[in-house]
């Protein structure tokens, strides 16, 4: 029989030495051993996993149809969505929490900050192109108008 006999789980190596009957392994930066290979899996699967850490920021929310917002996101809503690998994140907005898709939120940038003022920009002409539209649409003689001529 080998004097050693290694064998990984959860990608820890645990080493049995035949010489002292016992299972060696290394968690957490220290070498631990346990009285059976059964006794170090539960160890290792009982060591509390790193919690991921999530420093909020803000960012740009922007939702169709709606104002530009500026929210306060808090954390990663989820993996990932169904149809494309995005994420969902939760944010605050005037106090109040709520899921967003990260396809509506963007990045606070001098980049960013240019084209949302573009856009702002070309919303107003818009507007104005829409109001000088309905204008000459107002000026369109209606069949009505020739019915009158005609009698």
């Amino acid at each position: 029989m080998a004097d050693k006999m290694t064998v990984t789980y959860h990608d820890v190596s645990i080493e049995y030495r035949e010489d002292n009957d016992r299972w060696y392994y290394e968690l957490d930066g220290r070498e631990r051993s346990a009285e059976s290979l059964a006794n170090a899996k539960k160890a290792i699967d009982a060591t509390p996993k790193p919690k991921k850490t999530f420093k909020p920021f803000q960012a740009y929310l922007l939702r169709y149809g709606a104002e530009l917002q500026v929210v306060t996101v808090t954390s990663q809503a989820s993996e990932t969505d169904s149809w494309d690998n995005s994420f969902d994140f939760w944010v605050t907005i005037e106090g109040k929490r709520r899921k967003e898709s990260g396809r509506r939120l963007y990045c606070i940038n001098d980049k960013n900050d240019g084209l949302m003022a573009e856009s702002a920009a070309l919303d107003k002409e818009i507007k104005r192109l829409t109001a000088q539209r309905e204008a000459v649409l107002k000026k369109l003689e209606h069949i009505a108008a020739l019915e009158a001529e005609a009698s």
